[in-house]
């Protein structure tokens, strides 16, 4: 299979999560960082799928006015909160109104759980939701 042919194969995954969500929930899945009021709050949404196999690409919106600089990162545990994965991510600088994290599967099939860190000097504010790997 080439790689191009894969890459459509993992994206048109991805799409049909995104559709399903949308006919489930009446909107499409948001991921957000808010840094306002002096603390960060990351949302995600109620579940997550993608292939197990390749990249997928979330776009995060960032409302970030005080333009406070955090590293975005994401890693993935069992159910029972074992760690599967060590953290991998972006920096960013504070200035950008959206970001693409790149979140790479664990080629293995089944349901797993996504965590995503905002790692600052002040502290670590992680945020979690399921993820299925298909």
């Amino acid at each position: 299979m080439s790689r191009q042919t894969c890459a459509e194969r993992e994206r048109a995954i991805f799409d049909m999560y995104r559709k399903m969500y949308k006919h489930r929930y009446g909107e499409y899945p948001i991921f957000l960082v808010n840094a306002s009021d002096d603390s960060i709050r990351i949302y995600l949404p109620a579940f997550v799928s993608i292939a197990k196999t390749g990249c997928t690409r979330f776009r995060f919106s960032l409302h970030n006015p005080e333009e406070t600089p955090f590293r975005l990162e994401y890693y993935y545990t069992k159910p029972n909160g074992d760690r599967l994965t060590m953290p991998d991510g972006v920096d960013v600088s504070g200035a950008e109104t959206s970001i693409e994290l790149p979140v790479y599967g664990l080629k293995y099939a089944g349901t797993f759980v996504l965590k995503i860190a905002c790692v600052m000097d002040t502290g670590d504010v992680v945020s979690q939701c399921p993820i299925m790997m298909v």
